[in-house]
């Protein structure tokens, strides 16, 4: 689990993608440094601006935040922006999709090695 001290006011990257076209969502969790204080804060997506420009995304910063990253997403970053000091756990990302990845790369193969025993008969 990676962990990030991100201090108030400083708006820090904690998630860089690039060259990446996997539907993926990422989740991380957000406490203060200070367990007294109320978790304010924004979360910021900047998703591919290239193909298909789209604006930052502002959320509230939450306890816990999940954001996705698209097919056209190749370049994507997401930025907190604190308003007390806080620290940010990364535990997990998911690969959305990844089954039928597999499964179709299966399919190939079992083709490719039909076609070849049939060519060779």
């Amino acid at each position: 689990m990676k962990r990030i001290q991100v201090p108030a006011g400083c708006k820090t990257r904690i998630i860089r993608r690039r060259f990446s076209s996997l539907m993926m969502t990422y989740i991380f969790d957000a406490a203060p440094t200070i367990q007294d204080d109320d978790l304010m804060g924004t979360v910021e997506v900047r998703g591919a601006d290239w193909i298909f420009p789209k604006s930052p995304q502002r959320m509230p910063l939450q306890s816990r935040n999940t954001v996705t990253a698209g097919i056209w997403d190749t370049f994507f970053s997401v930025y907190v922006i604190p308003d007390v000091d806080v620290v940010i756990s990364l535990p997990s990302r998911a690969v959305k999709g990844l089954p039928w990845i597999i499964g179709l790369v299966a399919i190939a193969i079992v083709v490719i090695v039909a076609i070849a025993l049939f060519l060779l008969n």
